[in-house]
């Protein structure tokens, strides 16, 4: 059976195919979501299957559910652990809540229906199957990965849901299972609950840090720098939002250095700039080094401003030099007509000479 995709066009588009390989069925293309609105009509975001939260089964959620038929109340998801393959596919049908297995269920009821099942022997099966280490790893696993998948509104539910559930347990006498508890163990919880909690080893040992900054302040201004200096150095590494940043300010203090005019810009507006050419060089196309480049050269009067900046590999920043941009351009053996027009046209230049953006 062959599946059919479907998006929406108001939230989706296709475009620029990115680097981890997702492609939509049928074409040479990733699925984008629409996060930037270019002034002239352009769309830039996100592929769905780097950011989306199931990253291996992105494409379970563009499913034409109406093109293929299900029984009511089922859904197609991954491919369960016994391997459970609907229809030939890579998938198991599974039930839209809670979510499990078709298959696994049947089996699951066949196996509890016979003769020779009881209570004991099924709570005896469980108990040897959660001391296998390699199966309570796995149940762990699948925890973590549902917990991941919740959105913080729904982890704060489930979180309140528990604690009304133990408070109205705890009302009848119950323990957290359902059941009544012995008389020694609620003695012994009652008689912890009074003594009351004692502080964990990361606790006390925050306390003794406290304690020895308290009598050193110069030890814990040059811990404090340390660790600064390390956390930004991971945020430079890790937030391209953060690292675009870090660049045009450097090149905004040099601009101002030499009497010309520099306007703070966001990384996150930087990073947007770049997205418009596709997060390769303006000029060329190539995506190894990609700098932030002046169209109008801070040499040559330009100004750091957003209007004023690009997108350009090393080769072409060190090749163009403080050189008018247009004829330069012209002049170089990849130049590229279509690609002079996109830059006039997110820049916003005229027909006119490209040095206008001196005057911003």
């Amino acid at each position: 059976m062959e599946l059919r995709y479907s998006f929406d066009p108001d939230r989706y588009f296709l475009g620029k195919p990115c680097e981890q390989g997702h492609r939509w069925p049928g074409t040479e293309q990733s699925l984008r979501k629409i996060a930037y609105r270019g002034k002239r009509g352009g769309v830039s975001g996100p592929c769905m299957g780097c950011t989306g939260r199931q990253r291996s089964s992105w494409l379970l959620s563009f499913i034409d559910y109406e093109a293929i038929a299900l029984p009511e109340g089922t859904k197609l998801g991954k491919l369960c652990a016994e391997g459970h393959r609907w229809e030939g596919l890579e998938m198991s049908l599974r039930n839209k809540r809670p979510g499990h297995c078709v298959e696994c269920d049947r089996a699951r009821s066949r196996r509890r229906s016979k003769e020779n099942y009881s209570p004991e022997k099924a709570r005896e099966w469980y108990q040897k199957k959660m001391q296998d280490p390699a199966y309570a790893e796995e149940r762990q696993r699948r925890n973590n990965e549902r917990w991941l998948r919740l959105t913080p509104e729904q982890r704060q539910q489930r979180v309140e849901y528990k604690r009304q559930r133990r408070e109205a347990l705890r009302a009848l006498g119950l323990n957290s299972r359902g059941t009544a508890p012995s008389i020694e163990l609620t003695r012994l919880r009652a008689a912890i609950r009074c003594a009351g909690r004692l502080p964990s080893v990361a606790r006390l040992v925050w306390e003794s840090q406290r304690a020895y900054w308290a009598q050193h302040p110069e030890d814990e201004r040059t811990a404090r720098a340390e660790h600064q200096k390390h956390y930004q150095r991971l945020r430079y590494m890790t937030d391209a939002s953060y690292r675009l940043y870090v660049r045009q300010k450097t090149r905004r203090r040099k601009a101002i250095e030499r009497g010309s005019i520099g306007v703070q810009a966001k990384g996150s507006q930087i990073r947007a700039r770049f997205e418009l050419f596709g997060n390769c060089c303006a000029y060329c196309g190539s995506t190894e080094n990609v700098q932030i480049e002046h169209l109008v050269p801070i040499a040559r009067g330009g100004t750091h401003v957003l209007g004023n900046i690009l997108p350009a590999c090393r080769r072409c920043n060190y090749s163009k030099k403080a050189r008018d941009a247009e004829q330069w351009y012209r002049a170089q053996p990849w130049f590229s007509e279509t690609r002079w027009r996109r830059i006039r046209q997110v820049l916003g230049i005229g027909r006119g000479h490209s040095a206008q953006l001196a005057l911003l």
